[in-house]
């Protein structure tokens, strides 16, 4: 219900033309009611799935990164809305939400430092030069 698929699945049964996210935040940001509609349910969606975990991990800043966070509001207003609403439940208070400052390629970004930690880790260099280096 709240992914890039379905809100397109959506707007292409409502008659639009979408081939990717890409497009329907573009229809988003244009003024399309119907798109800043799906989007903004489906922010809601990920709001309220979210809201466990938040209550768990009690972050102080929660960032919203991908395609749809493009649209800003539409998207930072129902996670504002869900978190303030049920800041009674929450440890340390509705958290700070924030777009992510890298864009769409956050994702991307943060798996790859988190191979690059792993890779690199102390303890698993040590381990690798432990018996010394092979002769050159």
């Amino acid at each position: 219900f709240a992914s890039g698929w379905s809100i397109q699945a959506q707007l292409e049964s409502y008659g639009y033309n979408v081939r990717t996210s890409a497009d329907s935040v573009a229809l988003a940001n244009s003024g399309d009611e119907a798109a800043q509609s799906l989007i903004t349910t489906a922010a809601r969606a990920l709001a309220e799935a979210s809201l466990d975990l938040v209550k768990i991990v009690s972050p102080e800043v929660l960032i919203v990164s991908g395609t749809f966070a493009e649209t800003g509001n539409l998207v930072l207003s129902p996670f504002q809305d869900v978190f303030t609403t049920a800041q009674e439940d929450l440890p340390g208070g509705p958290p700070e939400i924030a777009l992510a400052r890298i864009g769409r390629a956050a994702g991307v970004r943060g798996a790859a430092l988190t191979g690059l930690d792993r890779y690199f880790d102390a303890d698993r260099i040590s381990a690798l030069t432990a018996h010394g280096l092979p002769p050159t």
